[in-house]
């Protein structure tokens, strides 16, 4: 009721908020896509970068009537990016990385807008950056203690491919962690369970072999190579078929 108000009266966090309002069918209000890309706009139109990165989002994935059209995305990213928006800065440095929206693929500006956003505590710039030092990428030397740093970050706020890599330090000793498989195990299941592909075969792995105090399972590694191999990995594609 009193984002409506704001809304009404043109003020732009009113407006942004009362898009997600729509966005997600909440207060009441049915789901509604086209509202929610209606009131965005009007939000993004006053350079609020809530307002500018939803529309982004928007153009991205061709939501709320709008085309998919990812120059118009990577430019309201770029917009609320600029104004340090962390999600837009996430999402600008992935466009770098890929090449989208007429970007050239430029590892060191993915790099940079990754960091910046990082910084800001946005889990998936977080684990983008550790990937970018454990490959060297982006002009970041290749630096193991960084790369589990930024992992553990990204982990602790619930980012499955983090959560991966940091039970791959600790399974293999890397970045500074100890070699210690009852914390990889306990970071392979948290992904795991969030259906991540690479931990459902390590889980596997660990149930088949009896590591990390598993008992040797053959019923449950079977389970959980399956669930990884449904997701196309071929590790676990393997692991799968040799229990067949």
């Amino acid at each position: 009721e009193w984002y409506r108000k704001a809304a009404d009266q043109n003020d732009p966090v009113g407006e942004a908020a009362l898009g997600s309002f729509y966005l997600y069918g909440r207060g009441g209000l049915p789901k509604d896509d086209r509202q929610s890309a209606t009131w965005y706009r009007k939000a993004a139109d006053q350079n609020d970068p809530s307002g500018e990165t939803n529309l982004g989002w928007f153009y991205q994935n061709g939501l709320g009537g709008l085309p998919k059209d990812d120059r118009q995305a990577a430019a309201w990213y770029r917009k609320a990016a600029e104004q340090d928006y962390g999600w837009a800065q996430t999402s600008l440095g992935r466009f770098y990385e890929n090449g989208l929206g007429g970007l050239p693929k430029d590892d060191r500006q993915a790099a940079t807008w990754y960091r910046k956003a990082a910084e800001q505590n946005e889990a998936p710039a977080e684990a983008s950056l550790a990937s970018f030092y454990q490959n060297g990428r982006g002009g970041l030397p290749k630096d193991d203690r960084q790369a589990a740093t930024w992992y553990r970050k990204a982990a602790e706020q619930n980012v499955a491919v983090a959560m991966t890599n940091l039970g791959w330090c600790y399974e293999s000793g890397r970045g500074g962690l100890p070699k210690d498989d009852g914390q990889a195990l306990t970071w392979y299941r948290k992904a795991a369970e969030q259906n991540e592909p690479f931990a459902e075969n390590n889980l596997g792995q660990f149930y088949q072999n009896g590591r990390g105090g598993l008992p040797k399972d053959d019923r449950q590694a079977a389970t959980w190579y399956r669930k990884a191999a449904e997701q196309n990995q071929p590790v676990a594609e393997y692991g799968l078929g040799w229990y067949y």
